[in-house]
């Protein structure tokens, strides 16, 4: 399983940290709004520690057989996990189950909405090549 955004992928870490490692939420727990001061330095090293394992799976894959999934068209959108898990379920070769999470996003909202110092994120990033991990910043 990979993500493409190694930007979101970092957010999402260093906010659940912030949070006291809470990474999962229930369906009847709600989400904690309060915005989150990011260190734009501790952000970027991070994106490059994620992009470096990101090259470094792929180099280690390259012989084994495996599925590839991505995280942005195979689980973000709920609508998704069935076909995603029916894919899985057939290249294990075992039957098909009927699959539903209790589980929900703890960072749907745009960016913006849970980042303290937004602006100045952007700004950093904007002076990186990561800047490309912005341009889809409102599709999680």
């Amino acid at each position: 399983l990979k993500r493409l955004n190694a930007l979101r992928q970092s957010l999402s870490m260093l906010i659940a940290i912030n949070r006291r490692n809470a990474w999962h939420l229930t369906s009847r727990q709600t989400v904690d709004l309060k915005k989150n001061y990011i260190n734009p330095e501790k952000l970027i090293k991070e994106i490059e520690r994620r992009l470096n394992y990101l090259n470094l799976e792929k180099d280690l894959l390259t012989d084994l057989p495996h599925l590839p999934l991505v995280y942005e068209s195979d689980l973000l959108n709920p609508e998704n996990h069935q076909t995603t898990l029916n894919r899985i379920f057939d290249y294990l070769g075992i039957d098909s189950v009927s699959v539903k999470t209790h589980f929900k996003r703890t960072t749907a909202l745009p960016l913006s909405d849970y980042i303290q110092n937004y602006d100045e994120i952007v700004h950093r990033i904007h002076q990186t090549p990561y800047a490309e991990f912005l341009a889809d910043e409102n599709q999680g």
